[in-house]
C-alpha cells in the first residue's frame, strides 16, 4: 500500500523562519539533505541539456566538454 501524501503551500519566508527555530544537529542534517537533493537536481539537469551544432543537429554531452585549446594541449593529447 501507497503512503498517502499532502502537497502544502508553505511561503518561502515562513520556511526560512521554521529553519532558523531548528536545533544545530537537525540544521547539519536538513543541510545534507539539501546537498544530495542539489547534486541529484544537477545532475538530471545536465543529463537533459542538449547542444544545438552548427549543422543543426542535437546531441547530448557525455562527459566534460573541452576547448580546442584544451584539447591540443592536454597531457594525454601526444603533443609536446
Amino acid at each position: 500500500m501507497l503512503p498517502e501524501t499532502v502537497q502544502l503551500q508553505i511561503p518561502f519566508q515562513v520556511l526560512v523562519d521554521a529553519i532558523a527555530s531548528l536545533q544545530l544537529e537537525e540544521k547539519r542534517r536538513l543541510w545534507q539533505l539539501l546537498n544530495e537533493e542539489i547534486t541529484r537536481s544537477e545532475t538530471n539537469q545536465q543529463s537533459q541539456a542538449q547542444i544545438q551544432n552548427n549543422n543543426g543537429s542535437d546531441y547530448k554531452p557525455i562527459g566534460e566538454i573541452l576547448t580546442a585549446a584544451e584539447i591540443r594541449y592536454s597531457p594525454n593529447s601526444g603533443q609536446d
